[in-house]
């Protein structure tokens, strides 16, 4: 892949990519762009709240109502689960259980626990735990993170 940067007179910004076909590569380069720029809404505190999906640390249904946990805030969102899962595709979220998405970028350490479950440490001092089923996936996907590297 060729990366290119070309100057103009136009003052707004134009990306294009040339392919022979959209294969999962260039859908992972939109994905990231437009994740970029992208912003979410949720309800907080009565008030409605602007904020990046990247500043995230976990989505949870509870009570069939789907909350985002930020740093300091929990925000009420619109979007269910599979929605978000297919929005956040090709970013640093992994679906950790039916009723959680997790923010790969905020976990500090891990902790293998009895029944093929992972205990994950976030940076704000919260625990959560990934089920059997996504605990073996997240494996997977650690390990072959790692091979790449």
């Amino acid at each position: 892949m060729n990366i290119r940067v070309e100057y103009t007179q136009n003052s707004e910004k134009e990306i294009i990519i040339r392919c022979r076909e959209e294969d999962e590569e260039v859908q992972q380069i939109k994905s990231l762009l437009e994740f970029k720029y992208q912003k979410l809404t949720g309800i907080c505190d009565n008030q409605t709240y602007l904020f990046r999906p990247s500043e995230v640390y976990y989505f949870e249904c509870v009570d069939n109502k789907i909350f985002a946990y930020l740093q300091n805030n929990v925000c009420s969102v619109t979007y269910s689960l599979e929605k978000l899962e297919k929005l956040l595709e090709y970013q640093e979220f992994f679906r950790c259980s039916k009723a959680m998405i997790l923010n790969l970028n905020y976990i500090e350490k891990f902790k293998s626990e009895m029944g093929n479950r992972i205990t994950a440490s976030l940076e704000n001092g919260e625990e959560v735990v990934i089920s059997r089923h996504y605990a073996k996936m997240l494996r997977a996907y650690l390990k072959e993170g790692r091979a790449d590297e």
